[in-house]
């Protein structure tokens, strides 16, 4: 920094600090703190502040601050449920009825969960979409299972 600029008093201040930190440390006798105190408040320019601490130890560089990191985006839960509906749906299709629910249920909540996983503090498309695929098949089973047998109802 230029010598010659004029010192503020946010600069006094902080060699004022110094002198304190090297005054509270043992380096510096009370005299030649009080001294240096009343020289660094009575300073123009920025030399005549360096000059008052060109003996002292530099101040050790402060740490930044801590920044927390941004917290991950959440799953969506509507697509989680579409997955596990939907592979229960898979698994469960020598059940008709229950089967058609599952699935129906499974795409329902897919279709929003997609919608869900695409803002941006949420995540889970992938899954959404396989609740999508796995309700879809388990429907087709299902439904030719309850066709089926409405048609062997009727015949009978």
């Amino acid at each position: 920094m230029d010598e010659t600029a004029r010192a503020s008093d946010a600069d006094r201040q902080s060699v004022a600090d110094r002198l304190r930190a090297a005054f509270d440390e043992g380096r510096l006798p009370m005299a030649e703190y009080n001294d240096r105190l009343q020289r660094a408040y009575l300073a123009d320019t920025h030399g005549e502040l360096a000059h008052l601490c060109a003996d002292l130890p530099k101040p050790p560089r402060a740490m930044p601050a801590f920044q927390p990191l941004a917290a991950p985006p959440s799953t969506s839960g509507l697509a989680v449920a579409a997955l596990v509906l939907g592979i229960l749906a898979l698994l469960g299709f020598w059940i008709p009825f229950l089967d058609l629910a599952l699935g129906v249920t499974a795409v329902v909540l897919a279709w929003f969960g997609v919608r869900q996983a695409r803002r941006p503090d949420r995540k889970g498309t992938g899954l959404a979409i396989g609740g999508l695929v796995t309700g879809l098949f388990s429907l087709l089973p299902s439904m030719f299972v309850v066709f089926v047998t409405v048609a062997l109802l009727r015949v009978f």
